[in-house]
């Protein structure tokens, strides 16, 4: 479980525990998946298929809104 990711080493390191076969959870800052992914180092994990979702979670007032992203559904 990895919080805050974005540079480039820890791009390099989730790369290389992907390929080891181990799962990753991480957290990044964005509005939407699509901001995400503009994120250079975060899109070199999705273009390694390092992640099958992505779950935004947005505070509310007192509510928490969540929405969730399959990676089949990003073009």
């Amino acid at each position: 479980v990895c919080d805050e990711i974005g540079s480039y080493d820890e791009a390099k390191s989730l790369l290389s525990v992907h390929n080891s076969g181990v799962p990753v959870i991480a957290t990044a800052h964005a509005d939407n998946v699509i901001d995400l992914l503009m994120r250079p180092n975060i899109r070199i994990l999705h273009e390694a298929c390092c992640f099958d979702s992505y779950v935004g979670i947005k505070r509310s007032f007192d509510k928490m809104k969540f929405s969730y992203t399959s990676r089949d559904e990003i073009v």
